[in-house]
């Protein structure tokens, strides 16, 4: 009962502080309308409060449990379980260590680029996702071609960002991101009709897809759909 009456003065409060937020205030001031809007806000922040903490409690415990032997496949696992909840900054010092102490495995120069994506430090990331496609470019099942594609572009060498995408689509088909990808080169190139073209690509394949691979294209199609325009 005390929760109850805890989140209803929650709510309140919400309501209140958004009513005086210029220009969306008066969609508050509405009766019924504002309490549930303001309740589906608190319900959202409490969510994403509680799934943060989740993360935060996963971390330390998965710190404890592995961090406690500096070795590059403990540090490798730590790395890698880090990266998976969104703490690629401190992921990628345990995976460069990873890297450079167990380079048979793949899977650390390859997780290790994924992190440096995530930093913004594209031009990083080319050399361990290089090393990755050099010995298995179905790795991840062609995603590590995909991120190499995905660094080269940011980091401005579109020919490299050409050779990948066609390695990718040679071996696996165009997917909707792949074609994501093409229309982003495109556009970087200057060319605004392949870019579109490309945006319709990826909307017509994300159409054609299975209901797995419609899951997987969905993030894609949004935002080719919006590409479109610009």
């Amino acid at each position: 009962m005390l929760r109850l009456v805890s989140w209803f003065l929650a709510v309140f409060v919400l309501l209140h502080l958004l009513r005086l937020v210029p220009a969306v205030g008066r969609l508050f001031d509405v009766p019924f309308l504002g309490f549930f809007l303001a309740a589906a806000i608190l319900s959202f922040i409490v969510a994403r409060g509680g799934e943060a903490m989740a993360r935060r409690a996963s971390a330390a415990r998965v710190r404890r449990e592995l961090g406690s032997v500096d070795t590059p496949h403990q540090r490798g696992k730590l790395g890698s379980h880090l990266l998976s909840i969104g703490a690629a900054r401190e992921a990628e010092g345990h995976l460069a260590a990873a890297a450079e102490g167990d380079a048979e495995r793949l899977e650390w120069s390859y997780k290790l680029g994924c992190a440096r994506l995530q930093l913004g430090r594209a031009r990083e990331a080319i050399a361990p996702l290089s090393r990755v496609v050099a010995r298995d470019e179905e790795h991840a099942f062609g995603a590590a071609v995909l991120r190499l594609a995905q660094a080269a572009l940011a980091s401005g060498d579109f020919e490299l960002a050409r050779r990948e995408l066609e390695r990718f689509e040679k071996n696996h088909g165009p997917t909707p991101e792949s074609a994501w990808w093409k229309s982003r080169l495109a556009k970087a190139l200057g060319d605004r009709g392949a870019a579109r073209a490309a945006c319709h690509e990826v909307l017509s394949l994300q159409a054609r897809a299975t209901k797995f691979q419609k899951k997987a294209g969905r993030p894609w199609a949004a935002k080719a759909w919006f590409a479109r325009f610009s």
